[in-house]
């Protein structure tokens, strides 16, 4: 996503301090730290530094501006928090809806595993995700964060105990894979987004996953990860808000005149179009559907009204080169820069290191068959937009060939929609040591490279 001059930003932090002295302290020298960077001129390589300024710093346990002087901070209350357990303590399950990806292996020592004595590595560990969670081992660590921190216990009185063991009861993390840097010192820290529902907790692993919810849980929270929500309490009532909606975003001028002009939409249409989504309005018109014989085959085009593709135009702009970020190398299709030739390299490559087979494969009815609810929790994951999450949604459903399935194969959206949906299994081929190559649902030509 490209900064646009005079646009705003905001960023969000979780401040664990002993006192309020201490977190004032802490708060003062990082608003000065970061209104010096703001000042001067990057190096070479860095892109923030010396074009922005600070405008306000916000405490959002107060909701309230922090002056310059006379700082002072708001903890969350013991009270608030004894009140949220109050409130689902007597719940048979919880969902734990991960906002920032949560980085943890399944080993009880976390990621500082020993070297192998034969190679002198460090084994890469296994990070929770769709697959497995290992809910003990997650607990623990839980646990061991609030003891390092040295929050007070919740009370928890009157509550029947039951005799199951804690479990697992439907798993929804949606991979995603966080970068920074650039060239070659660009790194990864990939972490699991989504839902995990689960039941038979104890009344104090439930205080403890209330008071964990205003901590950062796994590896890597300095970077904001491991950060959740107990959905059955509502939205965080301290939580932060974009500045501006992707939606917004997606639909500004710049993305949305070109496509209005390339799809031939009278003067003051978008724009109408554009106010209808606002207001909550807004309906696609009826899609057109096309049936295409090829031998013995059909396949029926799904194509949307002239205006919802204009729309749909504008949000892929917007949206494909931030999501094309996010996408493993071996997705080729319907992406900017990628091509066939690129293809034949990686295989030449494959081949040279040691890989002697290839299997080509492609997925039966795959655009029919898309789940909506997956999607949606994809869409969740990488967007984090309900706004535009659901427009994007009211167009899948609009042209799908079932009501909870399908993506309308004639729509603008469709092909960006399909990478981020199989972006999990070129994740899960890459990690069983194959090599991929995949054109939309079609791993051709070659593709699955093994040993």
């Amino acid at each position: 996503m490209q900064i646009a001059p005079h646009s705003g930003w905001n960023f969000a932090m979780t401040l664990i301090a002993a006192d309020a002295i201490v977190a004032a302290e802490q708060v003062r020298s990082l608003r000065f730290g970061i209104e010096a960077i703001g000042k001067t001129a990057p190096r070479a390589g860095v892109i923030v530094g010396g074009n922005f300024r600070l405008t306000e710093v916000r405490d959002l346990i107060a909701k309230r501006v922090i002056p310059r002087r006379g700082l002072t901070l708001t903890p969350v209350s013991q009270q608030h928090v004894q009140d949220e357990l109050d409130r689902i303590l007597h719940l048979e399950q919880l969902t734990l809806r991960f906002t920032t990806p949560l980085r943890m292996s399944h080993s009880r020592q976390g990621l500082t595993a020993q070297r192998d004595p034969q190679t002198g590595r460090v084994p890469k560990p296994q990070l929770m995700d769709r697959r497995r969670f290992d809910l003990d081992v997650f607990l623990r660590r839980v646990a061991r964060r609030i003891d390092s921190v040295g929050l007070p216990q919740l009370t928890y009185n009157d509550v029947p105990i039951t005799d199951d063991p804690p479990r697992v009861v439907e798993n929804h993390l949606v991979w995603f894979d966080v970068s920074y840097g650039a060239n070659e010192r660009e790194k990864h820290l990939p972490g699991a987004l989504g839902d995990v529902v689960m039941a038979g907790l104890s009344p104090r692993q439930i205080s403890q996953l209330v008071l964990a919810q205003y901590l950062h849980i796994g590896e890597n929270t300095t970077f904001g990860h491991g950060r959740f929500r107990i959905a059955q309490l509502g939205p965080d009532p301290f939580g932060w808000k974009r500045n501006v909606s992707l939606r917004e975003l997606a639909l500004e001028s710049r993305y949305l005149d070109p496509a209005a002009a390339m799809f031939e939409l009278p003067p003051g249409t978008a724009g109408r179009l554009v106010q209808a989504i606002r207001a909550g309005t807004y309906e696609p018109q009826s899609a057109t559907r096309i049936t295409i014989n090829t031998g013995d085959r059909s396949r029926t085009l799904s194509v949307p009204h002239r205006e919802d593709r204009a729309l749909q135009r504008s949000v892929h702009t917007f949206l494909a080169p931030v999501l094309d970020h996010v996408l493993e190398a071996s997705s080729l299709a319907y992406r900017r820069g990628r091509h066939r030739e690129q293809a034949a390299r990686a295989i030449r490559r494959a081949t040279a290191d040691g890989f002697a087979w290839g299997l080509k494969a492609d997925f039966a009815d795959f655009f029919d068959s898309v789940d909506h609810q997956q999607l949606k929790s994809r869409l969740r994951a990488y967007l984090a937009d309900p706004a535009l999450e659901g427009l994007v949604m009211k167009w899948v459903r609009n042209g799908s060939p079932e009501t909870d399935r399908g993506l309308p194969t004639g729509a603008v959206l469709s092909p960006l929609l399909a990478n981020l949906f199989l972006d999990e299994f070129d994740e899960t081929i890459a990690a069983g040591g194959g090599r991929l190559l995949r054109y939309a649902d079609d791993c051709a030509p070659g593709n699955v490279c093994v040993r």
